[in-house]
């Protein structure tokens, strides 16, 4: 816009300075003419030649070929005149013909021989010159004016012209900052944002301030900065499920080296009864001098079998995990009475408590009998798991055992009177390994806990609100909730 504003001043200026041209030279007209009348007059008087009028009128007819053809003329290159300018310029050539005639019909063909009109006398031929030329001169005066009248118009066209064409390149160039603006600002929006980006900012956001191709690059930065967060994000929480689950798998070697430790002792627990009594016994019956009496071989026996029990139970627990953790257990379901099992139970656990120390009672609260679809073996060993782990924090007090129908659902509970549950084990009291006891494998809650939720059940655990001791509780559902009666 520059460059053409540029070559449309300069072509009107051209055409201002080619206007002022031609009015020198048509202002040169009245000086060529006076000139020629005066060389005419000097000719005429004797005072002067035919070479120098001729030279004058050439003059004067090159000037006025000059104005209406366009040439150079006196070192000034005239370009012809617009066409508006044509009557002006008809009216000076029709003088200049007329002009011209008259000093060639009078003048120049008579001293050339030439035949020619009557002959005048000095001073007519003079008049008529004179107003001859004053026509010329004043044909000439008035293209002048009108040449005038428009380098005037031109002027104050072309300055305008140069107000316009500034106002509108200092438009467009206000356009074109503006426009340059809105491309850089959200440039420069998006590379402040990448510096934030890569000081580590994933909150950064850049605000979209238009639908277009600029918008459309906001929107894919955006995204961007969304999948790059996310990914991390991913990658943050993967490393600390990777984190935890190593915990976890370094919290399970822990627990599997004291499982095996804590089952080590807890097998040579009663494997050292088991062959001592049988030494004794063996020993008692070979040549003792004393004999023995059949009650003192039945208490040996029943100790020996009760250790023995503790050994088989000990392995089920083992084998019992090893089928939970392959999906392998099976139970046997057939109609069962909890009374009967919790009772059965009960009879055994009394045979391992200090009666003295420890009192163990049952309330059914006056059940007879309730009825639930489950294997028996499996239900008995759930309760006898409960027991035991009373009997073993309880080393004086009481051991409760409750039986309660509630809402279709059998819950058996056992309460207990000893230190209670440790805050440290509370959260995770039924996973596998899982202990505070220095004599307890961790395996017996986690097994429980397995064949009760398999039944269709729920088993948990809270410390009395007495501060004292804890309770352990299992729901199974009713037979007749099962049968729909």
């Amino acid at each position: 816009m520059i460059c053409g504003s540029f070559f449309i001043l300069t072509y009107y200026q051209s055409q201002g300075t080619s206007v002022g041209k031609s009015i020198n030279a048509a202002g040169k007209n009245r000086y060529l003419t006076s000139n020629s009348l005066f060389q005419t007059e000097k000719f005429l008087d004797g005072s002067s030649n035919m070479l120098t009028l001729k030279t004058a009128m050439n003059n004067l007819e090159a000037n006025i070929e000059s104005l209406t053809y366009g040439g150079a003329i006196s070192g000034a290159n005239i370009k012809s005149l617009p066409p508006d300018f044509s009557g002006y310029l008809n009216n000076v050539m029709r003088d200049f013909s007329a002009y011209k005639a008259l000093i060639q019909d009078k003048i120049i063909g008579r001293s050339q021989g030439v035949q020619v009109d009557t002959p005048q006398p000095i001073l007519l031929l003079k008049q008529d010159l004179e107003a001859t030329a004053s026509n010329l001169v004043r044909s000439s005066d008035i293209l002048v004016t009108a040449l005038g009248s428009y380098a005037d118009n031109n002027s104050q066209n072309l300055i305008i012209l140069q107000i316009f064409l500034g106002v509108l390149n200092i438009g467009i160039l206000i356009l074109i900052l503006y426009l340059v603006t809105r491309i850089l600002r959200p440039i420069s929006v998006l590379t402040q944002a990448t510096r934030e980006i890569k000081k580590g900012n994933l909150s950064y956001h850049v605000e979209k301030k238009s639908n277009d191709e600029l918008g459309e690059l906001t929107d894919s930065f955006n995204s961007m900065i969304n999948s790059i967060r996310s990914y991390i994000e991913e990658q943050r929480r993967l490393s600390e499920e990777l984190k935890t689950a190593n915990e976890e798998i370094q919290q399970r070697e822990r627990m599997k080296d004291e499982f095996i430790n804590i089952a080590a002792h807890e097998m040579r627990t009663p494997v050292q009864p088991i062959l001592g009594l049988s030494e004794l016994l063996k020993s008692k019956r070979r040549g003792n001098k004393v004999a023995m009496t059949d009650r003192e071989e039945d208490e040996l026996l029943d100790m020996i079998i009760s250790n023995a029990k503790r050994l088989l139970l000990l392995e089920e627990n083992i084998l019992d995990v090893s089928r939970l953790e392959n999906k392998l257990l099976k139970l046997n379901k057939e109609e069962c009475d909890l009374v009967e099992i919790i009772s059965t139970a009960v009879q055994d656990a009394e045979n391992q408590i200090d009666k003295n120390k420890v009192e163990m009672g049952y309330k059914s609260t006056e059940l007879k009998t309730l009825l639930v679809y489950a294997d028996r073996a499996k239900l008995a060993q759930v309760v006898s798991n409960l027991l035991n782990n009373a009997i073993k924090v309880t080393k004086a007090g009481s051991i409760r055992i409750y039986l309660e129908k509630v809402d279709n659902q059998a819950i058996v509970s056992v309460e207990d009177t000893g230190p209670g549950i440790d805050p440290s084990v509370e959260a995770k009291l039924f996973l596998k390994f899982v202990t505070n006891s220095s004599s307890g494998t961790g395996l017996g809650l986690f097994i429980s806990k397995s064949i009760v939720e398999t039944h269709g059940g729920k088993i948990w655990a809270f410390n009395n609100t007495s501060d004292k001791g804890a309770t352990f509780a299992f729901s199974l559902p009713l037979l007749e909730s099962r049968h729909g009666t």
